[in-house]
């Protein structure tokens, strides 16, 4: 078996003593040809199998190592010392070779040895040095030792008696990036001539050695699948993506398939694209000539099938045209290209390295940290935290990297609440020593491709910051034009080449983004400009204009496209409205909140939507059209919260404002709103005189839709009259007139207040028809305060209809939507049946049944989703014999 050290180290243990940590000597082995002895020696391969864990176990425990694990015909140990390591592999193949075995059959047992550092992954060894020694061990012969360079250095002057070392040489071994220089003990009495070692191949591979673990990445096995089919591989991304070591781990993947060399190429330290040829050269350690660098180089490439990883290739991209000549002179020659910026060749093949998943961004953090502090593990207490953590960082390895060294001094909680309150930029520290300059900072892996840009486009750089979580091309062109800005497009174009911008297709509409932790180091240099309040007026300004066009979409036919468009943009209009407050732009927070408060009820955000109108109000108004408009959508949240006094106050100002104005239909509409305010109170007379009002007002303005509404506020008149009939009525006649309007906002509402007067009139099926109705409108726009008013009103058909568990389940869910939304007219509504007095639905439905019963019902309601909760709601009961008369009370 030589699959490597990942497999032992999975298998049981027996072992009595911890595993040692620090600086150890690993030996891995397996026996050569194991499959043939069992095919030869059936069921006595057991015997022989034993006999071996027997003889390798004594020898391991005899030189004080410890088995970590037998796996199949492998074992895998570890000890304190490289000498006492090299005595056990001794002993171990004396004690093979002169062991009986059965049917006279050989027992080859081949062997690594590795010297490194142990690293603990719960209570396993995990680390390249682990595999490293599976890897030795995999490229040996039956009955041969090697060891590692580092192995032998410690051991060539303290070798048991009777043991030499043969220098059998570097190789190639598989999946590690890094030649092995590897040595072979010659053990006298023992046979010592073997083949050559089982390497990765005769590829001469320069790469630079990594020092830590790799947290594997989907990109890997994606670069290695393109590179089979294009010659050019670029792998795009900002600072701090990975691509380097990305570019590494594939070229590892691929090195057999080049038999011509596989070699990486540092271009970070070359300052200037003539400059590159050079480089290479130097890399490749070409014999000086009197050749110019570049025909040596291709001369040297012609014939051969190599690849070449060209590192860090965006401060020399005018080199591009030097790759493309060798492309054309090696036909065998392959490029793959680490750059924050694609080269812009033919059959050039762009790969984005996207930053990690969160797990994978998780298990990076874990490893970093772990090294950093050795006991350091992921917890039950801590998980929660470093999922902010990585979020946070956007999964940029090198922000995981440097966030993970600041464990030895802040667990994770602390970590996580100071870059909530400064920052990616400001809590991150350096990076090792040993790092380009540019990468020891997440400040100066951006600050790198920032001084790539020109001038317009760090303009461009520096305005797209005010956007909180992008933005789409619509919203983005009005804010980065202007002074010192060239072409909006092209300057985007510009950013996404660079990696420092992100494009995505959003309904087939593309949408630009920063990772938040460059978007930090773009709103300093916003900040050190003289422009950031002119660029905040004008992401204000585009966003009001959002705004204002979706508005009187948002109760019709198109309303559920305007609503997610307004929810994607949401913390734009946040920044927005905020900074208009903030610089009393009374004018613009005014139109703002006019706009959105409709979009806020359906969202179910009402308590948000109530902070920032009070916020809005407070600011001293100008002009009273707009103040008038902002209080009416005062008026409207605190009527979706419950609060009627808020609104009447509201409302009646807002009445007070336009009364005078010659705005008929803006009079009238102000005037069906007070007059709901009233119906709910004491004065339902004055309320009908307002809403009979209303409406003669709206037909006389044309405003068809006004009056519509009018008459469906009749409807709660008539209800609060307890004139069940009337309201029925009044509720089909404004169904019939929104029907006409295509009003779909208004049929829906109009089919929830004919539900309520069927279901007093003993009509409970007409009722069901009409709720259901106005269920699958509401649920379609995903309006979450209407769902809670809808499932209670049919909470009240099922008690109606004989259903009182299923009643309690919808009474559930409605509660759950309310506690979600802030919605409190469920409360308006139950006010109502006690000024009739009787009993709300809950109450009937829990008569009769067990409470225990009852409260699991309501608990399930409380569990169901949105759509769960919907889709029961619309479920057609079986019949249970009613009397069709109203709940008792």
């Amino acid at each position: 078996m030589t699959e490597g050290a990942a497999g032992l180290a999975a298998a049981p243990r027996p072992r009595d003593r911890e595993l040692p940590t620090g600086t150890v000597t690993f030996l891995v082995t397996d026996v050569e040809g194991s499959t043939r002895l069992l095919v030869d020696l059936g069921p006595v391969f057991g015997e022989l199998i034993a006999a071996h864990h027997a003889i390798l176990r004594r020898a391991v425990a005899d030189a004080d190592g410890l088995t970590v694990s037998t796996t199949g015909d492998s074992v895998f140990a570890v000890f304190r010392s490289a000498r006492g390591a090299v005595g056990a592999a001794v002993a171990a193949q004396r004690a093979l070779a002169g062991h009986a075995w059965p049917a006279g059959q050989r027992v080859r047992v081949r062997m690594g040895l590795h010297t490194g550092e142990a690293m603990l992954g719960g209570d396993d060894y995990v680390g390249l040095d682990v595999h490293r020694a599976a890897r030795i061990g995999s490229a040996a012969h039956g009955g041969q030792v090697l060891l590692s360079a580092a192995t032998r250095a410690l051991v060539a002057d303290c070798l048991p008696d009777g043991v030499a070392l043969l220098d059998l040489g570097q190789h190639g071994l598989k999946d590690l990036v890094q030649l092995e220089h590897l040595h072979q003990l010659v053990i006298a009495g023992l046979p010592g001539d073997f083949p050559p070692v089982r390497s990765a191949g005769g590829t001469r591979v320069l790469l630079p050695m990594p020092r830590t673990d790799f947290v594997p990445r989907p990109e890997v096995a994606l670069a290695a699948d393109l590179l089979a089919g294009a010659r050019l591989l670029t792998l795009t991304g900002p600072g701090g993506t990975g691509k380097t070591r990305l570019a590494v781990e594939t070229a590892l993947r691929v090195v057999d398939r080049f038999p011509g060399g596989v070699a990486f190429v540092d271009l970070a330290p070359v300052p200037h694209p003539d400059l590159v040829a050079s480089a290479v050269v130097s890399t490749l350690g070409l014999e000086p000539g009197s050749a110019a660098p570049e025909e040596r180089l291709l001369a040297h490439l012609r014939d051969r099938r190599a690849l070449l990883v060209l590192d860090n290739f965006e401060q020399v991209l005018e080199a591009a045209d030097v790759v493309d000549r060798m492309l054309a002179a090696a036909p065998g020659l392959t490029v793959l290209v680490t750059s924050r910026a694609p080269l812009r060749l033919s059959g050039e093949q762009d790969l984005p390295v996207p930053p990690l998943e969160p797990p994978d961004a998780v298990r990076l953090f874990v490893s970093r940290a772990a090294a950093a502090r050795p006991s350091f593990t992921l917890t039950a207490e801590n998980a929660a935290a470093v999922a902010e953590i990585v979020r946070r960082l956007d999964g940029l390895p090198l922000a995981v990297e440097l966030a993970a060294a600041r464990v030895r001094l802040l667990p994770p909680p602390a970590l996580a609440a100071r870059l909530r309150e400064h920052g990616g930029l400001a809590v991150l520290g350096e990076g090792a020593r040993d790092l380009p300059q540019r990468q020891r900072t997440l400040q100066a892996a951006i600050g790198w491709s920032h001084a790539l840009l020109g001038p317009a486009e760090q303009a461009a750089f520096r305005r797209l910051a005010v956007f909180a979580g992008g933005a789409a091309l619509e919203q983005l062109e009005p804010v980065l034009g202007g002074e010192g800005a060239g072409d909006p497009l092209a300057m985007l174009e510009a950013l996404v080449e660079h990696s420092l911008v992100r494009e995505e297709d959003v309904d087939g509409q593309p949408r630009f983004a920063m990772l938040a932790t460059i978007r930090e180091f773009a709103l300093e240099r916003l900040a050190e400009s003289d422009e950031q309040d002119e660029v905040a007026r004008r992401h204000a300004e585009a966003f009001l204009v959002l705004a204002e066009t979706a508005a009187p979409h948002l109760t019709g036919w198109g309303q559920r496209a305007w609503q997610d468009r307004l929810g994607r943009e949401h913390d734009n209009l946040r920044a927005a409205l905020d900074w208009a407050v903030g610089h009393r732009e009374v004018a613009l927070a005014q139109r703002l909140a006019a706009a959105l408060w409709r979009f806020w009820q359906v969202d179910g955000l009402l308590d948000e939507a109530a902070d920032r109108l009070e916020q809005v109000l407070a600011l001293p108004s100008v002009d009273s059209r707009l103040r008038a408009a902002a209080l009416e959508a005062a008026g409207g949240v605190a009527w979706w919260r419950g609060d009627m006094a808020a609104a009447r106050a509201a409302y009646d100002e807002a009445l007070d404002l336009v009364a005078d104005g010659e705005d008929l239909a803006a009079v009238a509409n102000a005037r069906y709103n007070r007059a709901l305010t009233l119906s709910l109170s004491a004065s339902s007379a004055a309320a009908g005189a307002e809403l009979a009002r209303a409406r003669s007002e709206a037909r006389s303005a044309g405003a068809a839709r006004v009056e519509a509404w009018a008459v469906w506020g009749m409807t709660d008149v008539a209800m609060a009259e307890a004139r069940w009939a009337d309201a029925l009525a009044r509720a089909e006649e404004a169904l019939a007139m929104f029907r006409a309007l295509d009003d779909p906002f208004g049929i829906g509402w109009s089919c929830f207040m004919a539900a309520t007067g069927a279901l007093r009139t003993g009509q409970s099926a007409l009722a069901r028809e009409r709720t259901a109705e106005a269920l699958r409108l509401f649920a379609g726009f995903r309006d979450l305060t209407a769902l809670v008013l809808l499932l209670w009103g049919m909470a009240g058909i099922e008690v109606a209809d004989g259903q009182p568990e299923r009643a309690l389940r919808l009474v559930g869910a409605s509660q759950g939507l309310k506690a979600r939304t802030g919605s409190r007219l469920v409360e308006v509504n139950e006010a109502l049946f006690e000024a009739l007095e009787e009993l709300p639905p809950l109450q009937v439905a829990s008569r009769g049944l067990d409470p225990a019963r009852a409260e699991a019902l309501l608990a399930g309601g409380l569990a169901l989703s949105v759509d769960e909760a919907v889709a029961y709601a619309l479920e057609q009961p079986a019949p249970v014999p009613s009397d069709g008369g109203p709940p008792s009370r």
